[in-house]
């Protein structure tokens, strides 16, 4: 994706579509996502599908040369009523 597609609502939907296979089609129970600490909008991204922060990862990945701290979300899929 481009800076030009920013803000028109494109991971959202990757997003929700993959949750969608995930489930119904792989037949998970959870999916994880790390997002860097600063990365308020990959963070809404993932709040917008249902993902719930649970914790932070300290020195989770090495980019441009330096650990960095991830926020940790997770779904569950959600029991059949």
């Amino acid at each position: 994706m481009s800076a030009s597609d920013n803000g028109r609502g494109l991971a959202t939907s990757a997003v929700r579509d993959i949750i969608v296979v995930a489930f119904a089609e792989l037949g998970l129970h959870r999916i994880q996502a790390a997002t860097l600490l600063h990365n308020l909008r990959s963070q809404r991204v993932l709040e917008r599908n249902g993902f719930v922060r649970f914790g932070v990862a300290p020195a989770y990945l090495n980019i441009a040369g330096k650990w960095q701290d991830h926020a940790l979300y997770q779904v569950v899929k959600s029991a059949p009523a």
